[in-house]
């Protein structure tokens, strides 16, 4: 069932995961979406286990910005090419960085607003460049007007 855009934005207010469908005619595909301060190591172990791709963070080109975190080269050459940062993890926390709690752990630094690159480490969980009109910025946008901060995992 397709939901309208006011229940979206009310589960992103109550913190709730969604399914965000992509167009069919560019990769036809489903994310599950929650506001990133939202991402909890349950929440991680279910994205994992049940979505069955990879967890992604999508993060406003400010942070990026911020962070240091530049699009990979050579990645990004298809317009509709997922803009994909370097892996990150954060410094202090965390094991092996594999755990949902190591990744949950990553995502609160990243989106922390007194992180700093020197806060991270370079190898996971991909966080990517939110482009205009794109399911990445959907994530962005949503969490924004959920009344949330401008993260989505």
């Amino acid at each position: 069932m397709i939901s309208p855009i006011e229940a979206l934005i009310e589960d992103a207010r109550n913190s709730r995961m969604v399914v965000l469908v992509d167009d069919e005619d560019r990769e036809n595909e489903g994310d599950l979406v929650l506001p990133a301060q939202f991402a909890t190591p349950e929440a991680i172990n279910f994205m994992v286990r049940n979505g069955c791709g990879i967890l992604g963070l999508a993060l406003s080109s400010a942070i990026c910005d911020r962070l240091n975190l530049e699009p990979l080269p050579g990645k990004n050459v298809d317009p509709q090419a997922t803009p994909w940062t370097p892996h990150i993890d954060a410094r202090t926390g965390i094991t092996t960085g594999t755990s949902a709690f190591d990744r949950a752990r990553t995502i609160q630094v990243a989106i922390d607003d007194r992180t700093t690159p020197a806060d991270l480490i370079v190898v996971e969980p991909d966080p990517l460049r939110a482009p205009a009109d794109e399911i990445v910025e959907t994530r962005v946008r949503l969490a924004m007007v959920g009344g949330r901060v401008v993260w989505g995992v």
